[in-house]
């Protein structure tokens, strides 16, 4: 029987960056020109992970995706993975099952140059990019665009009303585009970051919602039966009573 996992990280996040890869986020980052590219996981300054992508015409796929939670990034050791491959126009979908550890992502377009060009990198975020996150606890939280402009995003408590159909709808927002005064969500639905120009978002939680009851009100306390005492074992002895009292 498999063990159940619980992601602490998962039900404790409140803050978000788009700078980084982590849980409960997912980036989309657009290659549209053909040639070959070098994909760093990066901590800080230091490449812990390193991933061939290869984009051809000649190739169907137009995602490819890459958890970090699933890849031993704490040791600098090649990739054992085959070389990704996507065809122009397609997205590198990141993410981090394993939960947030402060691991951001640059891709490098490798040319015939000696130099080395960075094509996209999640510490700022392009036109065509995606960022988009999920949110578990309900309350008032603030997002700021290029630590400048800030907007209001209400992850609403849910009701009785709540249709499964609304909740799988993803809310989606442009970035650098026409500016939104509030956002508003529901816990479990996806709310996803169009980026529109070149831009860093951070959401932290600055007022939770309080805990309404509106579930425990419905749930009655189960109260066990009461059951008779079980009999007592009958004690035996286990030696030979002609030996009693001998060591």
């Amino acid at each position: 029987m498999m063990k159940r996992m619980i992601n602490k990280a998962a039900i404790a996040k409140t803050n978000y960056n788009s700078a980084y890869v982590a849980v409960l986020t997912y980036h989309a980052l657009q290659i549209k020109d053909e040639g070959a590219y070098l994909g760093h996981i990066m901590q800080g300054k230091r490449i812990v992970k390193t991933i061939s992508i290869t984009c051809s015409q000649k190739v169907e796929a137009y995602q490819i995706n890459l958890d970090f939670g699933m890849l031993k990034v704490e040791k600098n050791q090649p990739c054992k993975s085959q070389e990704m491959m996507v065809r122009p126009e397609g997205y590198i979908i990141l993410m981090n099952s394993a939960g947030d550890s402060n691991l951001h992502f640059e891709l490098e377009k490798v040319d015939k140059k000696p130099s080395k060009a960075i094509y996209k990198t999640t510490s700022a975020m392009r036109a065509g990019d995606v960022y988009a996150c999920t949110f578990l606890r309900p309350g008032l939280y603030n997002l700021t665009t290029n630590d400048k402009q800030t907007t209001a995003l209400k992850v609403l408590y849910p009701d009785g009303k709540l249709s499964k159909e609304k909740a799988q709808e993803p809310v989606r927002v442009k970035i650098g585009g026409k500016y939104t005064k509030e956002i508003q969500a529901l816990p479990m639905q996806g709310v996803v970051f169009e980026f529109e120009t070149e831009g860093r978002l951070e959401i932290k939680l600055i007022e939770g919602e309080k805990d309404r009851g509106l579930v425990k009100s419905q749930v009655q306390r189960y109260k066990a039966s009461k059951k008779k005492k079980a009999a007592e074992p009958k004690k035996y002895q286990w030696r030979n009573p002609k030996h009693a009292g001998r060591n």
